[in-house]
């Protein structure tokens, strides 16, 4: 039960330590004249384009969050003055050497799009504007040409496809759902909200970044497993490659406690992106539950790798080595996970049941003691 626990909150653990320095979020900027409509395609659109994002291998699994960024930092400031202390602060308050923002304006006419790229790299911030205007009609093309171009200002490569890994949306009929559905669940209109996906979905039954959000929206909040199951298995079946949904369908897979079947997407996630860090936690997590702690460790120490100050990373081997019962490098790692956060973990050890049998430990109880001041 504590495995499934910290599972759960690993996500939001690996966020909050530092990990593959590419983290990147893609924002919303709004400016006070933009229409209501403009707004609610900003946020849809920027969250389409984070999806598209997911599947480049510098990246890990990203999505758009808009709370992550403190309230004190101006995304104004950046985007109006391009203020590099702002720029600076945002990447620091983020962990992450990527700030990426977009505005989307709407009107009968045309959509004109406006993407700003900031990263830094040995101490230095680089900007990249990427501007883009088509006709409302040409939806299909104002999205391939986003991509593309912002595919390029990431990996320095041309892509030649930007549909390969699946369909870019249609009609911008589709889309208009997918804007209003979105803004509704932010308002916690989610019945309304799913009245408006359902449209979509009737129109593209291959829309894959709206069942991509519906099947992590039945997965959290609404816990409906079995419905994100569907929508995952939906998008997998449909894309194949899709590393990004390989990964959620393995891991609500896992919170049913389906272990094989998550186990074999989870491998498949990892055979398509091996860069990327949840999997291998989560992987590692799923061989631990099911017995086999030589897999478990293998994909532990692959995770580590890609984020060696990562203390749930830690964690789960100083608890993985205490079923081993090898008390050495259950030591080590448990000092290593103090070392890194005691605020969060040293309580969580004290009364793990996987460390009781060296709760008399001089050793043990001297970690333990040092950690509490």
């Amino acid at each position: 039960m504590f495995n499934v626990l910290l599972a759960l909150a690993s996500l939001f653990l690996i966020a909050a330590f530092p990990s593959l320095s590419t983290a990147a979020t893609i924002f919303s900027y709004n400016a006070p004249a933009d229409t209501q409509k403009s707004i609610q395609l900003t946020r849809a659109l920027n969250f389409s384009l984070a999806c598209r994002l997911e599947f480049l291998p510098e990246f890990p699994f990203i999505e758009e969050t808009p709370s992550a960024l403190p309230e004190e930092i101006s995304i104004e400031k950046m985007w109006n003055k391009d203020d590099r202390r702002e720029v600076s602060r945002a990447l620091a308050a983020l962990k992450s050497s990527w700030f990426i923002a977009g505005n989307h304006i709407y009107s009968k006419q045309k959509i004109s799009s406006t993407l700003k790229i900031y990263r830094q790299e040995n101490g230095k911030i680089s900007h990249e504007t990427i501007k883009v205007v088509k006709s409302s009609a040409d939806f299909t093309s104002l999205q391939k040409e986003l991509y593309s171009r912002l595919y390029k200002s990431i990996t320095g490569r041309q892509h030649s496809n930007p549909s390969s890994h699946f369909p870019i949306v249609r009609s911008y009929e589709t889309f208009s759902h997918f804007v209003i559905g979105i803004t509704l669940m932010d308002e916690g209109k989610n019945n309304s909200a799913i009245e408006e996906f359902r449209k979509a979905i009737a129109i593209e039954p291959n829309f894959r970044d709206l069942r991509y959000l519906l099947g992590k929206f039945y997965l959290t909040p609404e816990f409906i497993y079995e419905k994100a199951v569907d929508h995952f298995r939906t998008i997998v079946k449909l894309f194949p490659k899709d590393a990004p949904a390989w990964f959620w369908l393995g891991f609500t897979l896992y919170l049913k406690g389906d272990n094989s079947a998550a186990v074999n997407a989870m491998e498949e996630a990892k055979r398509l992106k091996p860069s990327d860090l949840n999997t291998y936690f989560h992987l590692a997590d799923l061989y631990q539950d099911t017995g086999n702690y030589a897999e478990a460790l293998k994909n532990y120490q692959k995770a580590l790798e890609l984020s060696p100050r990562n203390a749930a990373m830690w964690y789960q081997i100083a608890s993985l080595y205490a079923r081993l019962d090898r008390r050495q490098e259950t030591l080590e790692s448990l000092t290593k996970v103090l070392e890194l956060d005691a605020a969060s973990f040293l309580d969580i050890a004290r009364f793990d049941a996987d460390f009781a049998r060296w709760k008399n430990d001089k050793e043990f109880k001297a970690l333990f003691e040092k950690f509490k001041k």
